[in-house]
């Protein structure tokens, strides 16, 4: 037989075990007092990785004693730890000290001829230091023998028996649980395997010894397809101390803003390698044999899996119906773009299995469970659906419901359903926290991306109707907990709402959030060159320190509607979201860069706002002066006084009593001049110094400085940090710039307009389609030349002609529930007028 770790010790000595008969109840998964503290699947490597090589997603890398040879070293394969013939290696892994539990999944070897035997070390110092569980199946392949054994100082007592229970003589998972209390003269063992509960064990010393240990005698197997015992799913918990403090004393905005400082991903995966990720580990577990299952999210339907298949987990998983549910809705923010590769859409804290049909029937809607009494609701568990109509079920606590008269209500005519024509969707009792704490997740993590999904702000007000009350009365358990950790090894981060219970109320239900900081101003722009358009953007520039998520610069024309840009993250948005955090440049002032490929020159316009959508700032360049007849400053305006009166703030350019109409007496206004192309590199600039926006002024054109202080501006206090340029140093005044453009300047004379001014003579416009990605219907706003006639076609990826409509009236609405998923092209023509616009819509289901 080979060499056990028992072997590696020179002499034997006797060693106190004592043996107590105390009854303890059959377990093999962790109480609600415990916290898991280290998972380990040894997951996602390539075949026969020797352990010391498997590189942990997150965490420390196993280490081998025993062997330098590869060759003799237990070897990660399909997710299990597999022991070489003959070696004397030890995987080595690391663990909290003091009172622990110590989880595995052993493997029963198949077929062998001679005793195989596996050592769960669960305290490890060094190869004549440790304390292990010995599982030994005999050659008759009949019985598994349990024994508690010990080595102190290179010497072994003889090994204590703990039971002995049948061998089943084929391959499968055995749980073994080992609970571990220090006691006056070691620690104390509480030992279940396969369910079982065996002795208690007292054993000596080793209780600060913070390592565990596997190794196995493997002998020679006659078969080359036979199994050896092999471990999988590794997991240490320690007693639960009080709940951890996420983000202590931050509410609102802060606690937000703190969380996704702390709680971003470090990586995601592309989509199908998420999913697989998410039906392999993240909600699998042992159904026995050789299978997996995984339960479905909202009707808790399971279906299995096994690694024997030549089928991935998700395609296994999928042939049965199952695929993957965004607990935020692609179409709500999940996926703002037709990729299915970003961050958001592929984030596995709020993925999760559905069955296929309850999938479709929980679609974009928003969560809830206030339902009318007279409606017939749609009752979804397991695989079946059933309706008030013939009663509702005697446990409705464990069905999920949607409101069924609403999936037969038809919509107000444009071919697309709102949040309000939708109803909610209810959640199974079990799992109302799990989604409230996934949806807090994304919503904290991704609000940009939420708040730019349809109807964004409604749905997100929608959803937070139901968070606090689903979240309290589902607190988390250890499923939950043990998801969070498999995530936490995928990608890097965990659910901080798992792991706090306060942070939910802290963070949503603070009523009014403590003001955002408002000394930020546009600090520098470039728009477009005059030769081929690069490095268009936006900076702006405020106290060091300042998180700028969330904050946005809206993009305005010289009509006064906003147009729509291509952002980090805010393609087709029309305002460019910031991200990060203001660094000290000196003087407690610094600068962010956002690139904003589409933005204009000509006369153009920006308006800065916060994450509350307050309006911060309002200017114009290009020479020109307009009023806002749309977006954030048209709406401030009319809060302000009803038909857009008097300014709101300082740095308006463009209020008045009517459209385009004579501005308000005493009104104050800063033009900014500005060409209406770059020169290459050059941009619009604040320069001077001080503390705030009114001490600069803005020249230019001048050499960028993205990202940084401009070159010609400082501190009050200071000199800047990279041009050395400082207070009282000459600034250069720029290239010459174009005269005003009186056509759009308020102090010119004007006929009043009662409303927008239209699209120059000949001019056809066409909106991006809404929603994008659409499900079923998608709608355009055409803006057409008088006397023409307006007709659209959509063609597929081969080009082939998939609908037609013709005439079209001042909304284009798109009938496509009957197309396949993929990406579309919308054209719309103006026959008058020669003229065709063409747009890109994707459809998704």
């Amino acid at each position: 037989m080979a060499a056990s770790p028992l072997s590696l010790c020179s002499r034997l000595v006797p060693l106190a075990f004592a043996l107590l008969a105390v009854p303890v109840t059959a377990q093999t998964y962790t109480d609600d007092d415990q916290t898991l503290v280290l998972f380990d699947a040894m997951c996602c490597q390539a075949g026969d990785t020797p352990i010391d090589q498997h590189a942990p997603e997150i965490g420390e890398a196993w280490t081998v004693e025993g062997t330098a040879d590869d060759a003799l070293k237990p070897t990660v394969t399909s997710s299990r730890l597999a022991f070489q013939p003959g070696s004397p290696a030890i995987a080595v892994g690391r663990g909290p000290t003091g009172e622990r539990t110590l989880r595995a999944v052993v493997w029963e070897p198949q077929g062998h001829t001679a005793d195989v035997t596996l050592y769960l070390m669960e305290r490890y110092r060094d190869p004549h230091n440790y304390a292990a569980l010995r599982l030994r199946w005999t050659a008759t392949g009949r019985t598994v023998a349990v024994d508690a054994v010990a080595v102190a100082s290179g010497a072994a007592a003889a090994p204590v028996a703990l039971g002995t229970l049948p061998a089943s003589g084929y391959a499968r998972r055995v749980p073994v649980v080992i609970t571990s209390a220090p006691s006056s003269t070691g620690h104390t063992w509480t030992v279940h395997v396969d369910g079982a509960a065996l002795p208690t064990a007292s054993v000596p010393g080793l209780v600060g010894a913070p390592a565990f240990g596997l190794a196995a005698d493997a002998p020679a197997h006659p078969h080359p397809d036979g199994h050896h015992a092999a471990v999988e799913d590794v997991m240490v918990l320690v007693p639960s101390a009080p709940a951890t403090v996420v983000c202590d004393g931050l509410r609102g905005w802060t606690a937000e803003s703190c969380i996704r400082g702390a709680f971003t991903p470090l990586r995601t995966y592309n989509y199908d390698e998420a999913r697989d990720h998410l039906f392999e580990t993240v909600w699998a577990s042992g159904a026995g044999g050789d299978e997996r299952d995984v339960g479905g999210l909202y009707g808790g339907l399971v279906r299995t899996w096994t690694p024997r298949s030549p089928l991935s987990p998700r395609e296994q998983m999928q042939a049965q119906d199952f695929n993957t549910e965004h607990v935020w809705p692609r179409s709500r923010g999940a996926q703002t773009h037709p990729s299915t590769d970003g961050a958001a859409h592929n984030d596995l804290h709020h993925l999760a299995p559905a069955y296929g049909p309850f999938n479709s029937a929980r679609s974009n809607r928003a969560f809830g469970d206030d339902f009318p009494a007279s409606d017939t609701q749609k009752w979804l568990r397991n695989a079946t659906s059933r309706y008030n109509s013939s009663g509702p079920p005697s446990d409705p606590e464990t069905w999920s419901r949607v409101e069924y008269d609403f999936l037969r209500q038809s919509d107000n005519g444009d071919g697309w359903k709102e949040l309000d024509e939708l109803g909610r969707f209810d959640v199974r009792h079990a799992l109302r926290g799990d989604v409230a704490r996934m949806a807090a997740y994304f919503l904290t993590t991704y609000r940009i991306e939420a708040e730019m999904g349809d109807e964004g702000r409604a749905f997100i007000d929608a959803t937070l109707d139901v968070l606090l009350d689903w979240h309290e009365a589902d607190p988390v358990d250890d499923a939950e907990r043990e998801r969070n950790e498999r995530v936490y090894r995928i990608q890097g981060n965990r659910n901080p709402f798992v792991l706090d219970p306060t942070l939910m109320r802290r963070t949503f239900y603070q009523g009014a959030n403590q003001p955002r900081p408002r000394d930020l101003w546009i600090n520098e722009v470039h728009h477009s060159n005059s030769g081929a358009d690069q490095n268009e953007g936006v900076e702006i520039a405020g106290r060091a320190g300042t998180d700028l998520y969330g904050y946005r610069v809206w993009v305005y024309s010289g009509y006064g509607y906003v147009y729509q840009v291509d952002g980090d993250g805010t393609d087709n948005s029309p305002a460019i979201a910031f991200r990060g955090t203001i660094d000290d440049e000196g003087g407690g002032l610094g600068a962010v860069w956002q690139g904003a490929e589409g933005l204009r020159g000509g006369c153009q316009g920006l308006a800065l706002t916060d994450p509350d959508g307050a309006l911060l700032q309002f200017l114009s360049y290009g020479g020109c002066r307009f009023n806002a007849t749309s977006g954030p400053v048209h709406e401030a305006a009319e809060r302000h006084a009803s038909g857009a009166g008097s300014p709101a703030h300082p740095d308006s350019l463009a209020w008045s009593t009517a459209i385009r109409g004579p501005r308000q007496a005493g009104g104050t206004h800063r033009r900014v001049q500005q060409w209406s192309e770059l020169p290459p590199g050059h941009t619009l600039q604040l320069t001077g110094a001080g503390s705030a926006y009114a001490d600069f002024a803005w020249t230019g054109p001048l050499p960028h400085s993205r990202g940084r202080l401009n070159s010609w501006q400082a501190p009050a206090s200071a000199a800047n940090p990279a041009s050395g340029w400082a207070s009282g140093d000459a600034v250069p005044l720029g290239l010459l710039a174009p005269a005003v453009d009186t056509g759009h300047d308020e102090d010119a004379p004007h006929t009043p307009l009662a409303a927008p001014l239209a699209p120059e003579a000949g001019e056809l416009t066409v909106s991006r389609p809404a929603p994008n990605p659409a499900r079923s219907a998608a709608r355009l706003t055409v803006s057409a030349p008088p006397g023409t006639r307006v007709v659209a076609a959509v063609y597929d990826a081969l080009g082939r002609t998939v609908l037609r409509q013709r005439p079209v009236g001042a909304v284009l609405g798109l009938d496509v529930s009957r197309l396949a998923p993929g990406v579309y092209t919308v054209r719309v023509t103006a026959e008058g007028a020669t003229q065709a616009v063409t747009r890109l819509l994707t459809v998704a289901r």
